[in-house]
This record gives C-alpha cells, structure tokens and sequence, in this order.
C-alpha cells in the first residue's frame, strides 16, 4: 500500500527549501500545497520565502559600486594578512 505524504507545520518548515527548490516528489509537494491551502501561517511563510528568494536572486545580479568593491578587497587582503604565517608569502 502506498503511503500518502502528509504535511503539517513542522515538516513544511523543515521541507521548505526543497519544495521551493523543486526538488520534493510531486505527491509531497501536493501534501504541502494542501496544508498551505489550509494554513494561513504556513501559507505566508512559503510566500515570505519566495518573495526573499526572488529578492536575493535580483540583489545578486546588480553590480556593486566601485567603492564598495575597493574596501571589500581591501578588507579581504587585510584578513588574509593576519592569517599568513610569519615570514610566509
């Protein structure tokens, strides 16, 4: 006999990234689609999620600024630095 996935509040959370990702069978994702049709809560974090990962998504293909790209090397050379054994490279 065939399990049916069930899904309630704990596993959604613990399952959201895959199921955003796709990367759930389709008889879960149906199982979390269902609980989300039934759980306001749930329903708006998978919408939060979305909305944060297009966010992300957007942020991560606008360039920074020249000035900003300076003092992130600046301070990665600095840290690297403190890192490199005395007398080393």
């Amino acid at each position: 006999m065939t399990r049916v996935p069930v899904a309630t509040c704990d596993t959604l959370l613990e399952q959201i990234s895959a199921y955003l990702d796709g990367d759930l069978p389709e008889a879960t994702c149906a199982a979390i689609e269902h609980h989300a049709d039934t759980c306001p809560k749930c329903a708006r974090v998978i919408d939060d999620f979305r909305q944060t990962t297009g966010l992300c998504r957007k942020a991560a293909t606008t360039p920074l600024p020249a000035q900003v790209r300076q003092l992130a090397k600046a301070r990665v050379k600095e840290l690297l630095a403190k890192k490199s054994p005395p007398g080393g490279r």
